[in-house]
């Protein structure tokens, strides 16, 4: 009789600790998980306010904007992906490209104008 309450008793706890081990497991998870929509959020913003600096700066039109604005968030995706710090220059390089490519002339020369800009748009820095 005794060893069938100890197996009950031993089997209670095993279950209360597996249990209590599974809360603070998926607590951990949801703390992580909410850490990188935080995060997502922040480089959207950056983006965006980025993408409008432009804009106004460079005289830039609307769809040229939304263009802008695709490629920083392509970008943006692109460097999280890349797993070196070569990847993540090539990567940025090559969306510089791409945006610098879509200007005009003025618009080039307006952006080399304004360094703070252009390092924004142009230089990558592993912050």
């Amino acid at each position: 009789m005794k060893k069938i309450i100890a197996i009950i008793a031993l089997t209670f706890v095993f279950s209360v600790t597996v249990s209590a081990q599974e809360k603070s497991k998926n607590a951990g998870i949801t703390s992580t998980s909410s850490v990188n929509e935080n995060n997502e959020v922040r480089v959207k913003e950056y983006n965006l306010a980025l993408a409008k600096e432009a804009a106004a700066s460079l005289n830039l039109s609307e769809s040229l904007r939304n263009d802008l604005t695709t490629l920083l968030f392509l970008r943006s995706d692109a460097l999280a992906n890349c797993k070196s710090e070569d990847e993540k220059k090539l990567a940025f390089s090559k969306y510089t490209e791409k945006f610098i490519s879509g200007l005009s002339k003025d618009q080039q020369n307006a952006l080399k104008s304004n360094k703070e800009l252009n390092a924004k748009l142009t230089v990558y820095s592993s912050k």
